[in-house]
C-alpha cells in the first residue's frame, strides 16, 4: 500500500490506514538510513585504524654497530623497512661508566682517580633521514658526563674515558640490541 497516491481504482487520502503504515515505512527508512551511517562509519573507521597501525608495524631490521669514542659513543644503522616516510624519530639508550681524575689546583701534575660514576639509562634521541624505507648513517652522542666526586672540593675533576653498556636503538617502537663496543 503506498503512502501517496492509489492503489488500484481505490484514492487513499486520508484515511487512518494508510496514515499509520505511512508512519510505519517512514520509520524503518529511518532506522534503516541510520543503521547503514552506522555501518559505513564503522567500515571506514576501521581501515584508517588499521591503515594507520600497519605503517606503524613495519617490520624495521637491519645491521646496527657501535664504537666507543672514548667519552662519547658512535652507533651506525641500515636499517630498511620504515615505510613511506621522509624521516624517522630514533632513541639511542644506554648505561654508562664515567672515569675521571682529580687533580690538585696547586700541583697540576698531582693527581688521583675520582670515584666511578655510573650513569644508568642515558639516552638521546635523534632524527634520521628516510630514503625508499631505509635509514643508513651514523649518530654520535652529544652527552656531555660530569666526573665523580674528588676527594677534595677544591679539585678539578676530568673525565678521562665512558665505557658504555646495555646499548639499544628504537626505531617506530621496535627496539634493537647493539653489541656493547
Amino acid at each position: 500500500m503506498p503512502c501517496i497516491g492509489h492503489t488500484g481504482n481505490l484514492l487513499l487520502k486520508k484515511s487512518r490506514i494508510k496514515r499509520l503504515f505511512c508512519k510505519h515505512i517512514f520509520k524503518q527508512l529511518i532506522k534503516t538510513t541510520f543503521m547503514k551511517h552506522i555501518f559505513l562509519n564503522t567500515v571506514i573507521a576501521s581501515i584508517a585504524l588499521f591503515s594507520v597501525s600497519s605503517a606503524m608495524a613495519q617490520k624495521a631490521h637491519g645491521p646496527i654497530t657501535s664504537t666507543d669514542l672514548g667519552k662519547n659513543l658512535r652507533v651506525c644503522y641500515d636499517i630498511s623497512g620504515l615505510g613511506n616516510v621522509t624521516e624517522v624519530q630514533i632513541t639511542l639508550s644506554y648505561s654508562a661508566t664515567v672515569f675521571a681524575e682529580c687533580f690538585n689546583p696547586g700541583n697540576k701534575d698531582e693527581s688521583v682517580p675520582a670515584h666511578n660514576r655510573v650513569v644508568p639509562s642515558s639516552g638521546e634521541t635523534f632524527t634520521a633521514p628516510v630514503r625508499n624505507g631505509r635509514a643508513v648513517a651514523c649518530f654520535n652522542s652529544t652527552t656531555v658526563f660530569s666526573p665523580g666526586s674528588c676527594p677534595n672540593p677544591n679539585w678539578t675533576g676530568v673525565v678521562t674515558d665512558v665505557s658504555f653498556s646495555n646499548i639499544t636503538l628504537t626505531v617506530l617502537g621496535k627496539t634493537f640490541n647493539v653489541q656493547n663496543p
